[in-house]
């Protein structure tokens, strides 16, 4: 997809075209003349001075939506509305294009008259490159519950790898981590720093417990 945008000290202009010159026909059918050498001949400028006054530009998708994408990688997520850490950065994307951030998108297509699923697909991937532990960040600390229960999950499949002959000693909380994090679903958010850093801690715990009952 192409577009082109024109700005003048009023405003912006988007056209989704392959050529300037589309683009600025389609700014002079905007300002309700049949072409732009109409519209500069009512300036009284030739067509190369209008267009000179004009600051014009070849953008991307990517281009046009990144404003909105960086004001929510910056945005607070529980002044936003989140009560809960988010497990997967793709889930905190779904939540940003269902919500504020997809509507400004939902109003640049239509202000411009553009497709809405490149600008949405262009969204998506930009925030997809957001570290999950900066959009958990406002939650501080990571949920104890949570801890618990990925911890538990860990420790079980440790648990049964030590029945079936591996060493108790040559385990921690970071290698079983590592170990089962694959195809879990937790993979993603464990590797917020401090979720795996409490997760880490509990195992060792427990770990420690079972080499004293062994001892």
């Amino acid at each position: 997809m192409s577009y082109v945008r024109i700005d003048t000290p009023a405003a912006s202009h988007i056209f989704e075209v392959e050529t300037i010159e589309e683009a600025l026909a389609g700014f002079a059918r905007a300002a309700g003349y049949g072409s732009f050498a109409e519209l500069a001949g009512t300036l009284g400028e030739t067509v190369e001075k209008a267009q000179a006054d004009l600051s014009i530009e070849h953008v991307t998708a990517a281009d046009i939506i990144r404003d909105i994408a960086d004001e929510a990688a910056k945005a607070d997520v529980i002044e936003g509305g989140a009560e809960e850490p988010f497990r997967s950065v793709a889930s905190w994307v779904r939540w940003c294009v269902e919500g504020s951030d997809g509507d400004a998108v939902r109003d640049l297509a239509k202000l411009h008259g553009l497709d809405l699923r490149p600008l949405l697909d262009a969204l998506e991937d930009e925030l997809g490159k957001v570290e999950l532990s900066d959009i958990n960040a406002p939650f501080g600390g990571p949920d104890a519950q949570r801890v618990a229960a990925i911890s538990d999950d860990i420790l079980a499949a440790v648990q049964e790898s030590i029945l079936g002959g591996s060493e108790l000693e040559s385990w921690t909380g970071g290698n079983a981590i590592d170990a089962y994090a694959e195809g879990s679903d937790w993979a993603e958010e464990i590797k917020w720093p401090a979720l795996r850093e409490a997760v880490a801690a509990r195992i060792d715990a427990d770990l420690a417990e079972m080499r004293a009952d062994q001892a």
